[in-house]
């Protein structure tokens, strides 16, 4: 004979866990309205109520030698004095429809009945369960007619349980067997398999599909959020009946977790709005697009899906006008940090480095260019009309094939479309409305998870899922990677604009297991989405995507840390993809925390996210580097600076404030010998392209007690000199001291003072 556990073995729930069920029963109890009279108490403390009263009645029962019941475990909710016989009526047949609504198949298990069946074997059903008979046969019909006329035998109503043995005895008699023809198959390794083992039965243990470390830290403290419950119960059902594990597995939980309510969102806000048309942009939409059409597809809802290939790269500089073009913004919402040089700069507004050249000053020409020196090139070249012109003209031909792209790929009919973006600023989004204003007359509405801005603009109109700040916004790119590369423009092709593509990212993807997690993702959105057209009383949810975004970010797992960690990813200016946060090695941390001072970190980091490469440190990598931070001012870490000058053949690195001395002259006058011109008074020493002629400070004579060579101001007069640099940190103070140096008789285009306070801000 063969006999089978029936939960978690043959049949399972939606819900993540059974006390799922009493989360779903308490959203009914609150919301419908033929259970108004029952007390308000109950019907908002059910969840509570209900585990704690089964607690009682397990008490109860072992000490009176019955079993538990439902019938017992509502008389035990009953002690509230809040519930007549009709409500506890009423609990336990809403109990019994609950779990008839939500019970699930495990096609597995349910196949090797039907083949024990077909090949004429004994087979009998046992559960553990203060449900029925009838109840668990009407939950075992719903998932298979195999069940029908198999024997089941329930805990509840022997007044006997598998775990002291007792069930399989009667069990036993009753079947007239011997225990050595009896094989065994269950998902409790205490019941369905010691106990079984003890009686003389065969047992096999049936490992039944466990939650990831992800899924159990949601479910922490949001054990009674329905929506929780049902979103985490799709995705181990999915992993469950499709046999998914590595990467389509984190496809499923957290992916499938943190973008299915927003693209559920999405699809409701069309419905409310009367928007037919969804526009997803590359490659961000690409993921979202798949999940939105299967919901779309599930719900039977009339709304049209596109994808769209854009880009920065391809939609920014060609959308600019004269009018329009800024080259401080352009700069600012590409990060300034990651552009050092001249030849980074014409890479980001995609003009030649021989164009640029000739509207560069020449203090700036092959200098490494610190964020702040950067600023104020942007600045230069903002003001400078003829280059603004240049840039223009540089990209009319890439607005005309953007433009007809567009024109090409949206209906603009009516105003009936939206487009759906992932994270950012809204700016690229701006640069599009700009290109399509030469053929579309409605505000453009885009739809975001996040956004980090506040307010609309003329032509844009922007809604966002979840309004918040999410420092890392990167790893929300990680969770919609697509199978191609960037797009960087268009072209014609047979009558047709086409997009461009440049890098090898998307290939690169497909390797690393890009396609095994949207399987995952696709898997748990038609099991969702199933579970949401069963239950119309399911609504969009920010809970479960914020619970995930805040365990991806501060406790994520070895597994998710190592696939976010070393996934392919291309961060705006990098010409191949590199690691999105790889592990840093002794090397990386001493260059970054014993020889670096103020140099941005990508000077001696090859990552996109080096919050994330903190996050995998390991306990002996945060030990080295809470000693490089302590040696970093000391010997060591001076010494250490010396020697990477001599092997990397670098004269200059960046001192404490961040002083820009490629833009000096040869001959200098230092004025200020506090504790900003002393560092300042060392780093042009180390630099050794310029000569200081001479050190002045107001105060000379209390620097000359410190052992200091300072000089008073006025000697100033009788020397030779290319430049005086003001070295005081204060801007007030700075324009005090260059207003006096003018008063001496100083020319002021021979006064320097640089501001080093961060001008990104």
């Amino acid at each position: 004979m063969y006999s089978f556990d029936v939960f978690d073995t043959l049949i399972t729930r939606k819900t993540a866990t059974p006390k799922g069920i009493f989360a779903l029963m308490q959203d009914k109890l609150v919301k419908d309205e033929q259970y108004i009279g029952i007390s308000d108490y109950v019907r908002n403390n059910f969840f509570e109520l209900r585990i704690n009263s089964e607690a009682l009645a397990g008490f109860y029962c072992s000490n009176t030698h019955c079993a538990v019941t439902l019938e017992r475990i509502y008389y035990a909710l009953a002690m509230t004095g809040k519930l007549s016989d009709a409500d506890v009526k009423a609990l336990t047949e809403l109990e019994k429809q609950t779990e008839y609504e939500n019970v699930v198949g495990i096609n597995e298990n349910i196949s090797k009945v039907k083949e024990l069946a077909s090949k004429g074997e004994h087979i009998v059903l046992i559960s553990d369960m203060y449900l029925d008979s009838g109840t668990i046969r009407k939950m075992l019909l719903k998932a298979d007619n195999i069940f029908k006329d198999i024997p089941l035998y329930v805990s509840c109503e022997y007044n006997a349980a598998k775990d002291n043995g007792k069930l399989y005895h009667i069990i036993k008699n009753k079947e007239n067997l011997n225990n050595k023809d009896w094989f065994h198959f269950g998902d409790n390794f205490i019941s369905d398999v010691q106990a079984a083992k003890n009686h003389g039965i065969k047992p096999e243990l049936y490992k039944y599909q466990c939650l990831l470390p992800c899924e159990q830290a949601v479910l922490q403290s949001n054990e009674n959020n329905s929506f929780i419950q049902l979103a985490v119960g799709a995705a181990r059902n999915a992993r469950l009946n499709h046999k998914l594990d590595g990467t389509a597995a984190i496809g499923t939980s957290v992916g499938g977790g943190l973008l299915f309510s927003y693209a559920w969102w999405i699809v409701c806000q069309c419905r409310q709005n009367g928007i037919n048309r969804l526009y997803f942009i590359a490659r961000d939409g690409y993921v979202l697009k798949i999940t939105a059409d299967i919901i779309i597809k599930k719900l039977g809802y009339n709304i049209e899906t596109h994808y769209i290939y854009g880009s920065r790269r391809a939609w920014r500089m060609p959308s600019f006008t004269n009018s329009s073009i800024n080259i401080i913004d352009i700069i600012k919402a590409s990060d300034p940090g990651t552009i050092n040089s001249i030849k980074q700069l014409s890479e980001l507004l995609k003009i030649s480095e021989s164009g640029i050249a000739k509207f560069v000053p020449e203090g700036y020409k092959g200098k490494f260019l610190s964020p702040n020196v950067l600023y104020d090139l942007a600045v230069e070249l903002q003001n400078n009309n003829e280059f603004k012109s240049y840039v223009i003209d540089c990209h009319k031909q890439e607005r005309q094939m953007a433009v007809d792209y567009l024109k090409q790929e949206i209906d603009t009919s009516d105003n009936a479309f939206a487009f759906v973006e992932l994270y950012g600023s809204g700016y690229t989004q701006i640069c599009m409305a700009n290109l399509m204003s030469d053929f579309c007359p409605f505000t453009i509405k885009t739809f975001y998870f996040a956004l980090d801005r506040i307010g609309n603009i003329d032509n844009c109109v922007f809604y966002s899922f979840i309004p918040c700040y999410f420092k890392l916004n990167y790893l929300l790119e990680t969770f919609c990677r697509s199978p191609h590369s960037l797009t960087v423009g268009y072209c014609k092709q047979n009558d047709r604009i086409m997009p461009v593509f440049e890098g090898e990212e998307g290939k690169l993807l497909i390797i690393y297991g890009l396609n095994d997690y949207i399987s995952g993702i696709e898997k748990f959105a038609d099991e969702f989405a199933g579970y949401i057209y069963n239950n119309s009383e399911i609504a969009p949810s920010v809970s479960l995507s914020l619970k995930y975004l805040h365990y991806i970010a501060n406790t994520p797992d070895k597994q998710l840390q190592d696939y976010i960690g070393n996934m392919p990813f291309n961060n705006r200016l990098e010409k191949q993809p590199i690691k999105f946060a790889p592990m840093l090695s002794a090397k990386d941390i001493c260059n970054i925390y014993l020889i670096r001072t103020n140099e941005p970190i990508k000077m001696f980091y090859n990552g996109c996210c080096f919050e994330y490469s903190l996050l995998r440190c390991r306990k002996k990598d945060n030990a080295l580097i809470e000693f490089c931070k302590r040696h970093n001012t000391k010997l060591l870490g001076k010494t250490a600076r010396f020697v990477y000058k001599l092997l990397n053949n670098c004269g200059y690195l960046y001192n404490e404030y961040n002083f820009p001395v490629e833009l000096l002259q040869k001959r200098i006058v230092l004025y200020g010998a506090g504790k900003a011109g002393q560092k300042i008074h060392k780093t042009i020493k180390d630099y050794k392209k310029c000569k200081i002629a001479s050190w002045v400070d107001a105060n000379y004579k209390m620097c000359r007690k410190k052992g200091l060579r300072v000089s008073p101001v006025e000697s100033i007069v009788k020397l030779t000199y290319d430049q005086i640099v003001i070295a005081v940190l204060d801007k007030f103070t700075a324009e005090q001291i260059k207003a006096s140096l003018v008063s001496m008789g100083v020319p002021t285009e021979k006064i320097f003072w640089f501001d080093l306070n961060n001008k990104w801000q």
